[in-house]
């Protein structure tokens, strides 16, 4: 729309027929309200007056304030979009988005030319109170993240963007196409419920998958185009039977409006939760041309919610009795081809395009090394390496299979962890074409953790204030199960060995029926869970979580394959993919064997055996029961110099709490400011002392009473 048409002055004598007609009693001296109406009249000729002015008067009140134009430039911040976070690690970011679902409703329908959304990140912002990032008594105490995001267009476009903005896309789309709102919930047909796929951050519920889109869109990296459907749009699918054929026509319609094939393309449906734990929820992957298809798709990753893998703790994975996950359908690019003779030709000529799948972490996971660490395979799903238990091939031969796609690779190793900090990320070649498919924070194993944390101190990134949450939340998550490590100079020696391990050492009983570990369990004793393909998975793996004093081995998988990262970020000591069988043998009394193949020859043991699994070196020990062999390791605690932070934290909270755990009404906002204004000048005085522990259980203090103060 050019600017002549723009500046068009609604004619009166229509205005006064509409006026008597279809809005009686409007007032039309509101400039922003004729502004609007005199732009949308050369839209829509037949807009309905009355339903404008009703609409209007919603949002009158924030028309009032003031935009922020600049260059002759309209710039309106996204009212949806604002809020705290420490998903970004790096100083300052700003990206312009000019193609998502939003900005082409705009552009296509309210005809407003060159609009875009920037969207910011900025660790140096001033916080204060009133802000959502306001997390501290000063801006040293946190690392804090504030982002906003704008939507920005030409000055002439000022009115009509604020408008639509303000009013949201359901009631616009009401407006302007007449869709009756007694016939369909529309509430979930617009941006709250349908967002494009790491171009919208969505409505105060974005999934952990969706962060990871969102960074890859802002880092510049290839990724399949998608949508993500809200939690309220997939529970209204589910249960809203009479209007199915609604919802299904709007998702393929959007998905076309994407670029999607929806008659040809494979989609892939995608659990999509707010917070990552690996190998929880389904994936599905259809050739999506039918509403059934994509019903039944969407019916079993929403079911994935409930399922009984996570019965044994659901709290553990913040699972709750309500529904809670948006959903996330995607083109599907595949690590295979089509053909079934691809790697005889593969093999005949390394230069045909390569089909590949694989993971990396951007930092070895167990010791903190800067290093790419993963696995590939070619002409292979994701799945097979993730969780279907295929070992494939270390990451850096993708140097000699193809250098081209290594070295995107790397490159993306550094824009993302500039960005977000260590990842683990997944990727496809599909065709000698790279894709990424996701990337989430890295589960690094304990002493890993603490090894980046004094990386982020030394190199003045944080400070040990900042470190303290981040310390305190690895002694949480390892509450109650305690670090070892093989005694130096220890003469034992090895049955297996393997190249995939988490780090620490164990010594427990092997087992591998659920029956059995229940009993062990039940006695206290130390148990080493043996997994020896993926049904033992599902009942075993659960249980090596749930007891502390666990380790694990497997016969299958990588060290990026879902029980290695889980298990290491719980601390367990494991060995993955080491050489074993469990074999029926009637000479002894539970009627099976273990049979481990070493490098010495044979080795077999029966159920209740004890062994060590030492997963700093990737080898396994046979061991009597009373051998000393293990110290523990104190790495964690050593970085709190000996404090346990959760043990203080209660002892320190206890004169304050009542017997339910709430705040004691004796207590005032006023009476903990004042504490902490004690004890911020304790640490002050003791900082640049001597005294290293005592400066940092004063630092404690002031941690402990920011979060008092908190739930005023």
């Amino acid at each position: 729309m050019n600017n002549k048409m723009i500046s068009l002055q609604f004619n009166m004598k229509d205005l006064t027929r509409i006026t008597r007609e279809k809005a009686n009693g409007i007032d039309f001296n509101d400039s922003h309200f004729v502004a609007i109406l005199n732009y949308l009249i050369i839209i829509k000729p037949n807009v309905d007056v009355c339903a404008l002015f009703n609409l209007y008067q919603t949002i009158a009140e924030k028309m009032t304030h003031r935009s922020t134009p600049s260059d002759g430039i309209v710039v309106v911040r996204d009212d949806v979009i604002e809020g705290h976070d420490r998903d970004y690690y790096g100083e300052y970011y700003e990206h312009i988005i000019n193609d998502n679902l939003f900005i082409n409703f705009l552009k296509d329908v309210f005809k407003i030319q060159n609009v875009h959304y920037r969207m910011t990140a900025d660790y140096s912002y001033e916080i204060g109170p009133g802000h959502l990032g306001y997390q501290a008594m000063n801006e040293d105490h946190y690392y804090t993240q504030y982002y906003k995001d704008y939507y920005e267009a030409p000055k002439e476009f000022d009115t009509i963007l604020r408008f639509c903005l303000y009013v949201g896309e359901q009631n616009l789309r009401e407006l302007m196409f007449d869709e009756p709102m007694n016939t369909i919930d529309y509430k979930n047909v617009g941006r709250s419920s349908i967002r494009h796929l790491g171009k919208d951050r969505g409505e105060n519920e974005v999934g952990n998958k969706e962060k990871g889109f969102l960074l890859l869109e802002r880092t510049g990296l290839p990724y399949p185009a998608g949508i993500v459907l809200s939690t309220e749009f997939v529970n209204s699918i589910i249960s809203d039977t009479d209007n199915l054929l609604f919802y299904m026509e709007t998702i393929f319609k959007i998905l076309s409006r994407i670029g999607i094939n929806v008659d040809d393309e494979k989609l892939a449906v995608r659990s999509n939760p707010r917070t990552s734990f690996p190998g929880k929820f389904s994936t599905e992957i259809n050739m999506i041309n039918r509403a059934d298809n994509l019903l039944g798709a969407l019916r079993v990753v929403r079911d994935s919610w409930y399922s009984q893998k996570d019965a044994e703790n659901p709290k553990i994975h913040g699972i709750g009795d309500d529904y809670d996950m948006p959903i996330i359908i995607q083109l599907f690019k595949s690590g295979c081809s089509d053909d079934p003779n691809y790697l005889d030709k593969l093999e005949k000529n390394p230069t045909i395009p390569l089909y590949a799948s694989g993971a990396f972490s951007t930092r070895n996971p167990s010791t903190n090394d800067d290093v790419l660490f993963g696995k590939f395979a070619i002409n292979s799903e994701g799945a097979e390496l993730m969780t279907q238990g295929k070992k494939g091939r270390d990451i850096t031969d993708l140097a000699d299979v193809s250098p081209k796609i290594y070295a995107q690779l790397i490159d993306a190793k550094r824009k993302i962890e500039i960005d977000a900090g260590p990842q683990e990320v997944e990727f496809v070649v599909n065709n000698g074409q790279l894709y990424f498919v996701q990337t989430r924070n890295i589960n690094f194993s304990p002493q890993a953790e603490i090894a980046y944390i004094q990386e982020l101190i030394a190199s003045n990134r944080i400070s040990e204030t900042n470190a303290i949450p981040m310390i305190e939340a690895i002694q949480k998550r390892l509450m109650n199960r305690k670090n070892y490590r093989l005694i130096e100079n220890t003469s034992i020696k090895p049955i297996s060995k393997t190249t995939d391990s988490t780090p620490g050492a164990f010594q427990g009983h092997l087992i591998w029926k659920e029956e059995q570990a229940r009993k062990y369990m039940a006695d206290g004793k130390p148990i080493i869970f043996v997994l020896s393909n993926l049904n033992a998975r599902d009942s075993l793996l659960p249980l090596a979580f749930k007891y502390p004093r666990s380790g694990l081995i497997t016969s299958y998988g990588n060290n990026s394959s879902h029980e290695a990262v889980l298990t290491r970020l719980a601390g367990i000591a494991s060995l993955i993919n080491i050489n074993f069988q469990i074999e029926r043998d009637v000479s002894i009394i539970n009627n099976e064997v273990m049979r481990i193949n070493g490098d010495s020859g044979m080795t077999f043991v029966d159920q209740g055996h004890m062994a060590i699994v030492d997963g700093d070196n990737g080898l396994l020990y046979e061991s009597s029961e009373y051998e000393n062999v293990l110290e523990e390791n104190g790495i964690v605690l050593d970085a709190s110099y000996g404090v346990d932070i959760i043990e203080m934290r209660q002892r320190f909270l206890l004169p304050y709490l009542d017997v339910d755990g709430k705040m004691n009404e004796q207590f005032t906002i006023e009476h903990f400011e004042q504490l902490h204004r004690l004890a911020t000048e304790k640490f002050n005085s003791l900082v640049n002392g001597t005294d290293k522990k005592a400066a940092f259980i004063a630092n404690l203090e002031i941690h402990f009473l920011h979060d008092l103060i908190k739930t005023f």
